[in-house]
């Protein structure tokens, strides 16, 4: 029996996704010149996890700009919504180095 095989105009073949196994970092201890350890045992040595940075949300900076305002309204300091964004921003990320 023969197959028939059918073309379509535009498609697009995809290869099947294949799982693939998390890679670790690994890093050899030995004196031999291949790399390779002497004595045939290797040693994994875990990669440091890189600092990621914790970004300051916009709710965040909103909430602190809010209490700046209050705070400026009811001693009758000048000011606008610009400067107390602005001021919000500059200590949540001052609070952020502390930490």
């Amino acid at each position: 029996m023969a197959t028939k095989s059918i073309k379509t105009v535009g498609a697009v073949t995809r290869a099947p996704k294949t799982e693939t196994k998390p890679k670790i970092a690994a890093r050899r201890n030995g004196n031999s010149s291949n790399g390779s350890p002497s004595n045939g045992a290797s040693k994994i040595v875990p990669v440091p996890k890189r600092k990621t940075k914790s970004v300051i949300s916009t709710s965040d900076i909103a909430l602190r700009a809010y209490f700046i305002a209050e705070k400026r309204r009811t001693t009758g300091l000048p000011g606008d919504e610009l400067g107390d964004w602005v001021e919000a921003e500059r200590q949540l990320l001052v609070e952020k180095e502390r930490n």
